[in-house]
């Protein structure tokens, strides 16, 4: 098993890490670590392989964590939920998170606002959110022209 650490493979030993009950298991990976994914995830919803892939990277326990899109392939429910989990997850490691929604963005330490390659604007959400004239206050308002996915 450390050989496969090494080199960064995800492990799991069975019953380590899937020991939720039945109320816990989505209903359509109610199999857990045992569900049959297909090559490459093929029988996964893009939904379904994004939590996989949070999942795999919580599970590491990184020191610094990078999240790009991290809910972009969830519904708002989804999405709600999954960002409520990475918001605990964040908690006493450096995240960087890259999205389009600004509810994904909203707990987040420090908002950097990025403009053909330059940095624009940086701060804390509501600072940057009430600051009149600013690149992230007209992104907020709907009104800016910076593609959302460089925006933040």
């Amino acid at each position: 098993m450390k050989k496969e650490q090494q080199e960064g493979k995800f492990v799991s030993v069975k019953g380590e890490m899937n020991d939720r009950d039945e109320t816990g298991k989505d209903l359509s990976l109610a199999s857990g670590f045992e569900v049959e994914c297909g090559v490459k995830g093929g029988k996964l919803s893009g939904g379904q392989k994004q939590r996989v892939a949070i999942a795999r990277a919580v599970v590491r326990k990184p020191n610094i964590l990078i999240l790009d899109e991290a809910t972009s392939a969830l519904d708002e429910e989804s999405q709600k939920k999954v960002q409520e989990a990475l918001d605990n997850v964040m908690v006493g490691r450096t995240s960087i998170v890259i999205a389009h929604r600004l509810t994904t963005v909203e707990k987040c330490s420090r908002v950097v606002v990025i403009e053909n390659g330059n940095v624009a604007e940086e701060g804390k959400f509501n600072d940057l959110k009430n600051h009149e004239g600013g690149h992230f206050a007209n992104l907020v308002k709907g009104l800016s022209n910076i593609a959302p996915s460089k925006a933040i």
